[in-house]
Parts: structure tokens; sequence; C-alpha cells
């Protein structure tokens, strides 16, 4: 799944329980960023041999024959090639997407193109798309691209001038071409920069220098605008700004269907205390998942969306489809299932998740999102007992590791935050319940459990001791004003209703 690849494993372990210093989050984005710099530099594609003139041959990580190719390719300056193992899965949610961009930028001199096993290349080129169709010379050749799913070359010479992990930098990277002052190194370092900000900023710290800084670059991008709005929730506490990024990003991604589905995961699994944030993200989805019907990963946020909303009916027809979509795809699978308990009925969707849960184990699915998963939809269709039994099990196969350390990975990783929220919070009351170690940066891990988990007094309450233990910690203080500001937005709305 596109969104969610990513480099949160390379966060620092919360080992003596301390957050990060705003200073150390800096020079640790950029120390990584240098690192996959150096990476992308080092797989990145020579030029293409001169005796490779053929326009059936293109040069891209191996040797690719063009199967099918867009009318204008011969007067392009530069070709983005978009790689893909299958024809389903992530192809599906951007072959639309793609088709548009091909359309907007062919009179820039820009060529889209899509490369697959020779198959399923074969099978899209006999549907004559806008958009060259490339054959891959082998399966193990697209899985040598390591995680850079775009690259973008220089039509004559075959030179590789910008390489991305993702679609959501597409828009951009290719108006940055245009430019005079384009330098690849310095676009593969932000590519990399913005990444390591959208895998740490969950974790506090001063980003707004950086925030802006690649918001400036990346105006298009659906990453970049969610760390605008998640530096809002999660580093100051500043609701109302929070609700201004998310209006901006809204305004700014509204042709962008990759970017905004990206852009609405990420916002919806950032927070779920403003009611009226659900059906706006609705309505901004409902034309992205029209456009990508077949979709796996849009089909799966937009669900997320009617679900928090309340939409029940039109949730029911995705719910009907998607098993389908996703079936050998076991992270999407439990994706569903977790989704699925969004639902302010969540009984109803109980045997469909426990399916779906069942498959993505048979099919070597993460041990510990089939855990989490499950919890969630014990905990959800209240089976207490049976939840407790889970967690059990799980600390007893040694899968959490540290409590506190699982537990806030669980609440702040990319990939995990605001999925399995219910067993960060059983991993927190185990902890109180041993009684070990509860110094400062346990009771912040603590705070946002309860937090996330509708709990928001206790969480004000852990929290204030976590901030006067830790010598009045800004990260702490900055958590501890989301959750008053929450709080108090919270109590005004019920007074409102009162008085109706």
């Amino acid at each position: 799944m596109e969104a969610d690849e990513t480099l949160a494993e390379a966060g620092t372990p919360r080992d003596n329980h301390d957050s990060h210093a705003a200073s150390g989050d800096i020079m640790s984005i950029k120390r990584l960023a240098f690192v996959l710099t150096m990476a992308v530099l080092a797989i990145a594609p020579a030029k293409a041999q001169e005796a490779n003139e053929s326009r059936n041959e293109r040069l891209i990580h191996g040797n690719v024959s063009v199967l099918h190719d867009q009318q204008d390719a011969a007067n392009a300056r530069f070709t983005l090639w978009a790689n893909y193992p299958n024809r389903n899965a992530d192809f599906l949610d951007h072959a639309q997407y793609l088709a548009d961009l091909q359309s907007r930028f062919s009179d820039k001199g820009i060529a889209i193109a899509v490369v697959l096993p020779q198959a399923d290349a074969a099978h899209i080129a006999n549907n004559k798309p806008r958009m060259i169709v490339a054959a891959a010379a082998g399966e193990e050749q697209l899985s040598n691209i390591v995680g850079m799913q775009c690259v973008i070359t220089e039509s004559t010479s075959g030179a590789t001038v910008a390489t991305m992990k993702s679609l959501d930098l597409a828009v951009d990277t290719i108006n940055n071409l245009m430019t005079d002052i384009y330098d690849v190194q310095d676009q593969i370092q932000a590519h990399a920069t913005l990444e390591a900000i959208w895998a740490s900023i969950a974790d506090g710290g001063d980003f707004d220098a950086l925030v802006a800084q690649y918001l400036t670059k990346f105006p298009h991008s659906g990453r970049a605008h969610a760390c605008a709005v998640l530096n809002q929730w999660w580093c100051k506490g500043d609701l109302v700004a929070a609700r201004k990024a998310i209006d901006e990003g809204l305004k700014a991604l509204g042709n962008e269907a990759v970017p905004m589905a990206i852009f609405v995961d990420l916002v919806l699994r950032g927070d779920r205390n403003d009611p009226l944030l659900a059906r706006r993200l609705t309505m901004a989805m409902a034309p992205v998942a029209a456009g990508a019907s077949d979709g796996p990963f849009t089909q799966l946020v937009y669900l997320r969306a009617l679900l928090r909303d309340g939409q029940e009916r039109i949730a029911g027809r995705i719910c009907a489809t998607l098993p389908k979509r996703i079936g050998g795809r076991p992270d999407l699978q439990l994706i569903f299932a977790e989704t699925l308990m969004e639902s302010s009925n969540p009984r109803v969707h109980r045997d469909a998740a426990e399916r779906a849960i069942q498959n993505a184990e048979a099919n070597g699915g993460s041990r510990k999102w089939v855990y989490a998963a499950r919890h969630k939809m014990l905990k959800r269709c209240e089976t207490n007992e049976a939840a407790n039994e889970l967690m059990d099990e799980y600390r007893a196969k040694n899968l959490d590791g540290d409590l506190n350390n699982d537990a806030w990975y669980l609440l702040v990783q990319p990939q995990t935050m605001g999925r399995f929220d219910s067993m960060a919070l059983a991993q927190c009351e185990q902890m109180l319940r041993d009684g070990k170690n509860i110094d400062a940066g346990s009771m912040d891990t603590m705070a946002l459990a309860q937090f996330v988990n509708g709990k928001v007094q206790k969480a004000i309450d852990m929290q204030i001791a976590a901030v006067k233990q830790s010598g009045n910690n800004p990260n702490y203080a900055a958590r501890l004003k989301r959750y008053e500001s929450t709080k108090a937005e919270s109590d005004t709305r019920a007074s409102n209703e009162q008085k109706k």
C-alpha cells in the first residue's frame, strides 16, 4: 500500500522514556534524509546505452519494452515511469490519475508511462490508454526498484532526473523540472527529508520551519499538507490552526486525486474529535473514490470516512465489493478489518472483519497487525474478556517488547497511527498494573493512549503529572494543550446542544 511503506521503523526508541528535543528531531531528520539520498543515488540508473535507440527499448532499472506508445511521446522532453508489480492494487488506485497527468502535462513535454510484468502490460496495452505501457524484462526487475515507484528520465538521453517513492510528489516534481534552477540531488534530498518529517512528526517537536519549507516545495503533496495538519495537532496542540491547515490542504489538492487520498487518510487517522471533520473529508473523497472505483487503497480511505460520518448505506456497498479486491493482500485485509470497526455499530461488521483477519493471517500477514486488528474488533464489539485473553497471548509470545515503546509506536508511527489505538491503551494499562518504571515518559505515553481512546479527562490528568515530573518538557506541554483544547471544545458543543 502506497501510503504506508515508510521510514517509521527508523524512529528512535523511547528508552528512558524521553521525547526528542526539538533540535534532535531536526538533526535526526537531516541525517536520515542524507542516508536516503545516498541510497537513491546509488541505485539511480545510468544514461541509456546509445545502442538502445529502438523505440521499443527503454533503460530504467533495466531494459523495458514499450508495448503501447503515447501519441506525443516522440516530442516529450521527460518521461515519468510509474512501476507496478501487477495491474491490480496500486495501479487501480492510480490509473485514472496517471491518465489525467498525461492530459495535463502533454503540452509541456511530459510523457507518462507505466511499467508492469509482461502479461499485465499486454493486458493494459490492449486497451490503448493515453499513456505509454511498457513491459519489464522480469518481475524481479520491478522488485529491485527499492521502493522507488516513480522514475523520471530525460527522453533523449535516458538519464534519470528524479526518483519518487510515490505519485504524491509527481506534480510538484514535474513543475520543478520545468524551471531553470532544477537540481537532481537537491530534489532527491527534498523528497527524502519530507519522507523523514512525515515519519517523525507525531513524536512531537519543533517542526514549524521544516513543514513550512517543504509545503512550499511540494504544494500539491498530500503528505506535505498532512504534515502541516499533524504539526498543529501533535506538536503544538493548536486546534484552530489545524483546521486552517485542513482547509488549505483540501483547497490545494482539489485536482490531485492520489495526493487527496493520502491527505484524507492521514488526517482521518490523526484525530477523531471534531464531529464535522468526517463529513468534510467524506465530501472531498467522493469524487476521488468515483475515479478509482476499483482502487483498494482509495476505497479503504473512503470507507473510513463514510463510517466515521455515519453513512452506513454507502459504506455497505463498498464492504460488499472490497474483499475481492484485496484478496492476497494481507496488509489491506487487516486495514479493511480495523476500518470496519470505525462504524458506530461495529457488531454488524464483525463477521466480515473476522474473515478478513483470518485471511490475512493465512496469507502471512504481520503477526503484530493480526493481533492489533483482532483486539480492536473485540474491544469495539465489547467482548472485553476475550480481548484481555488475546493480549495475554500476545505478550506471552513476546511480540511487544517494551510495553511503553510498543504502545508509543502503535500511536505515532504513520502505518499504525489511528488504527490500533485500543491495543496501545491495553499495553499502557498493563504498565499501570505492573507499577514499574512509571516515569514522565511512560505517563506521557499513557496520556496519549487515553486521549486517542476518548478518555480525555484522564489524559489531561495524566499529562499534567507528566509535564510536572519532566520539568515542563515542551513536547509534553504541547500535548497537554491539545487535550485541554479538545475538552474545552467538547464542553462547548455539549453546552450548546443543551440550550437547543
